[in-house]
């Protein structure tokens, strides 16, 4: 496996992750969807949603525009979590 899909990989576990604890009811971090963002207030992510994000992410390894988006998302998680916890 390439540094790229392992990258890819990873980054769709986060969201089939994130997909499961946001739908169980006794999760105490389900503050539901951000609002602020436009979103609706229903579901974390379908799993048809998940599917094609999931698609797309795996595209992303072959085309380098495409993962340098992947890329800078997950440079975002990374940010966001080194501000939350250093």
């Amino acid at each position: 496996m390439t540094p790229r899909e392992k990258y890819v990989k990873a980054l769709k576990e986060l969201l089939e992750a994130q997909k499961e604890i946001q739908g169980q009811q006794d999760n105490p971090f389900n503050l539901g969807m951000p609002t602020h963002l436009g979103l609706s207030n229903e579901t974390f992510i379908s799993n048809e949603q998940l599917k094609e994000l999931s698609t797309i992410i795996e595209q992303a390894t072959e085309d380098n525009q495409k993962f340098a988006k992947i890329w800078n998302l997950g440079t975002d998680i990374v940010l966001k979590a080194k501000a939350i916890f250093l």
